[in-house]
């Protein structure tokens, strides 16, 4: 298995709640500021999952920056990742506009 980026959106107990149409991520009924890492919001690409969803236990729903062409936790071929598999963390970013 190949290590993934992906950013973690919500974590155990938390609850997602995504607006496809407005492009919109809610996490426990907030409004995620997203602007700083995306232009358009999240992309209008399907899900497999019905929402609002709880994260379980031990796991993460994770979001990728590139929403357009990214699997992440919107799709169960990837589902929420237990926590016991998330490697490290950004300590800092450079770059961009």
């Amino acid at each position: 298995t190949q290590p993934i980026i992906k950013r973690i959106i919500a974590t155990e107990g938390e609850t997602v709640d995504i607006d496809f149409e407005q492009g919109i991520v809610y996490v426990d009924g907030e409004a995620l500021d997203e602007s700083a890492y995306l232009e358009n919001g999240t992309t209008t690409q399907s899900s497999d999952y019905t929402y609002p969803l709880t994260v379980p236990k031990g796991h993460v729903f994770v979001l990728g920056d590139n929403r357009g062409y990214s699997t992440d936790s919107r799709s169960s071929d990837l589902g929420m990742v237990d926590a016991r598999y998330v490697i490290g963390k950004v300590q800092f970013a450079f770059g961009g506009n």
